[in-house]
């Protein structure tokens, strides 16, 4: 199996044709897609026009599956996109999971992985997460699980309110020395 980024229980990875069954029902579920992406479920031939457009985790951006690391079955998606909302060229990373894999921790251990590979790997000064303001799961692990700092409220389209979160590579603590 390919991996884009290794969780310790979940991985993501690059999509594959044996996805796109849990992937539609996840883009489809109204009550997960009413805080995500557009805030509209997405009918079957707009999930396959979704999955076409954006499923390309390439080095850096698109989307991937997070499928289970023991079997590869697939629980969601995660990627990263480039983003304007604090008027700056920033990474942006998010993640939809299936309803049954809310509150596991793994959208925690997603985020710490995907802020390790933008801030760590790549170098970026900041990166990025926004969420639908009615999200309270998704903000309690950007604001009090991964730390990230409220910036703003954007509203990149009337009524598509968004809060944004960053992080940014924080200096290395000065190690202190006992004396001899």
């Amino acid at each position: 199996m390919d991996v884009f980024l290794d969780c310790t229980d979940v991985v993501l990875r690059p999509f594959e044709e044996r996805d796109r069954a849990v992937i539609a029902a996840i883009l489809g579920d109204a009550d997960v897609m009413r805080l995500a992406l557009d805030e509209r479920p997405l009918l079957p031939a707009a999930a396959d026009a979704f999955i076409f457009d954006h499923f390309s985790l390439n080095d850096r951006f698109g989307l991937g599956t997070v499928a289970l690391k023991s079997t590869g079955d697939a629980i969601g998606f995660s990627g990263f996109r480039d983003c304007l909302y604090l008027d700056a060229e920033d990474i942006e990373f998010g993640w939809v999971l299936a309803p049954a894999y809310h509150g596991r921790g793994i959208a925690t251990r997603l985020g710490k992985g995907l802020i390790a590979r933008a801030l760590g790997d790549w170098k970026y000064a900041r990166v990025l997460a926004a969420c639908n303001a009615l999200n309270e799961a998704s903000e309690h692990v950007l604001r009090d699980k991964l730390q990230m700092t409220f910036e703003r409220e954007v509203e990149p389209r009337p009524g598509f309110k968004r809060r944004v979160y960053s992080t940014a590579e924080r200096p290395m603590e000065s190690q202190r020395r006992s004396p001899k």
